[in-house]
């Protein structure tokens, strides 16, 4: 099931609860047995519900949260400063960090792999990003708005040799 949601901590609420079931599984009657994914934001992360889910244990349950440092409006430093690894781990999750994405998509697998043996706890992937790379936008808060210009996307195409 894919399910995108719009308000802030929507997608962690949607991906927490909709697993709980499994918590109510017995024995002989195995209701939730599978993995549930949320790819979440800076928004998602600020929001207290996010916190919910370490309560419950849910150990298939696995957050990859894009650290694009950007919001829509900006940069994510003047509202969101704390190290959000460490907030998830005293919370109770497996934390994972993943540095590089861009010269390494092994690390992304290398984690979702940890995931999957973690038996106790959910996991929280923290995966470092650069929004639109390649792109006039990169790393900026732009990125977040409008489509790319002919230009842009040329440039963008002659960087990857397409």
């Amino acid at each position: 099931m894919l399910l995108i949601t719009s308000p802030l901590g929507q997608g962690v609420t949607n991906a927490g609860r909709g697993h709980l079931a499994a918590r109510f599984n017995k024995p002989n009657a195995v209701i939730v047995d599978h993995r549930t994914f949320c790819i979440m934001g800076d928004g998602c992360a600020t929001e207290g519900i996010s916190h919910e889910a370490a309560y419950w244990k849910l150990n298939k349950l696995t957050l990859i949260y894009d650290d694009n440092l950007n919001t829509i409006d900006g940069a994510t430093s003047p509202a969101f400063s704390e190290d959000i690894s460490t907030r998830f781990k005293a919370l109770g999750w497996n934390t994972i960090t993943v540095d590089d994405t861009h010269g390494d998509m092994g690390a992304i697998k290398n984690a979702l792999l940890s995931a999957f043996s973690e038996t106790e706890k959910q996991t929280f992937i923290r995966v470092k990003t650069l929004i639109d790379k390649l792109s006039e936008k990169e790393g900026t808060s732009k990125a977040h708005h409008g489509t790319f210009d002919e230009e842009d996307v040329e440039k963008m195409r002659r960087k990857v040799n397409y």
